[in-house]
């Protein structure tokens, strides 16, 4: 199946929140988990269309913006201001665009809302607001949308003031490289053709190359076991790798089951899971040998998206090398760290 098949119908943004679940469901050794979001989202007012109109704008005097990376386990955050408020935004490829902590803006007046619904029930409300102002280092963003939901259990397992989620959304418009051992992200401002304006710390013929696609805020690519191509998306938020358990045979004879594990949700909700190794992962130019996976279904990330992904790739993946992606070039090199 083409990728471009792989995500089939575009839906309500409320109703795609629900790829948080994922993003936070694989602290495996923990217990929280991020409410499953799924919500179906009134018709939009007249108001809210209006709003869309507004344009996003940033503002740098570099063309390399450097913003150091922190860790929470296998969490990765980075120091941000929107509106004056300090705090955590935890980077989150796989969140739609910017979402906050509605604790730390209880004051904004909402553009809309609608109410959302979980695996355990009810989960509130899902608001949406434009804000004036993200900053992040020494770029600065105006007139951003935003999500305002609750994300107070992960402060308080974490011990961590949270005020959102960073989406990659936000970062499109630019290339960014993701390092784990030196714990950045580097932010390259694009020309119009996609191009850094300034000079990359490699040179890309020295690179891995993997072929991605950005789609209703996923970055999708391919990888292949034991012969089979499968779709997945990469997610810098789960905090271990997944794959469907529904594999086909000849996948899934190359992974090795180690022994079951519980996911624990929001309401004590508790999902048996699989651990494993894949023996071989083969990314188009780039192999990973003993690839730590998680094995479940995946069905409630397909019904939120629409796709037919076959898992996601989370921290495990971020460790094996410094990852640049361009989405405008629709590509991610890795330059495997040394072992």
């Amino acid at each position: 199946m083409n990728l471009s098949n792989t995500i089939h119908r575009k839906l309500p943004f409320s109703l795609r929140i629900t790829c948080l679940v994922f993003c936070f469901s694989l602290l495996v050794f923990t217990n929280v988990l991020t409410p499953l979001w799924s919500a179906t989202l009134s018709a939009l007012s007249n108001t809210e269309k209006t709003e869309d109109r507004k344009e996003t704008t940033w503002l740098s005097k570099d063309n390399t913006i450097r913003i150091p990376l922190k860790r929470a386990g296998r969490l990765l955050y980075l120091e941000a201001i929107v509106d004056g408020v300090s705090g955590n935004l935890i980077l989150d490829t796989g969140a739609p665009g910017l979402v906050l902590n509605k604790s730390y803006f209880r004051d904004y007046k909402p553009v809309y809302q609608t109410e959302t619904g979980g695996i355990t029930g009810s989960t509130g409300m899902l608001y949406r607001k434009w804000i004036d102002s993200l900053c992040l280092g020494a770029i600065t963003f105006h007139t951003l949308k935003t999500s305002l939901v609750d994300l107070g259990h992960i402060e308080n397992k974490r011990g961590l003031k949270v005020i959102g989620l960073l989406g990659v959304d936000v970062l499109k418009d630019f290339a960014f490289l993701i390092n784990l051992k030196a714990n950045y992200i580097d932010l390259y401002v694009l020309n119009p053709d996609g191009e850094p304006l300034a000079e990359l710390p490699f040179k890309l013929a020295n690179t891995k190359t993997i072929p991605v696609n950005y789609y209703h805020d996923l970055i999708c690519l391919k990888l292949e076991i034991g012969g089979k191509k499968l779709s997945v998306c990469f997610d810098t938020a789960a905090e271990m790798s997944f794959l469907d358990s529904r594999l086909p045979k000849r996948a899934m004879k190359q992974i090795r089951i180690e022994r079951k594990v519980n996911l624990v949700g929001a309401g004590a909700h508790q999902k048996e899971v699989l651990l494993g190794k894949v023996n071989r992962v083969q990314f188009n130019e780039f192999e990973i040998i003993d690839f730590p996976v998680l094995l479940g279904s995946f069905g409630a990330m397909n019904e939120a998206y629409g796709s037919h992904l076959k898992g996601m790739l989370g921290f495990d993946f971020m460790e094996q090398g410094e990852l640049l992606i361009n989405l405008k070039k629709k590509q991610l090199w890795i330059i495997p760290f040394k072992r």
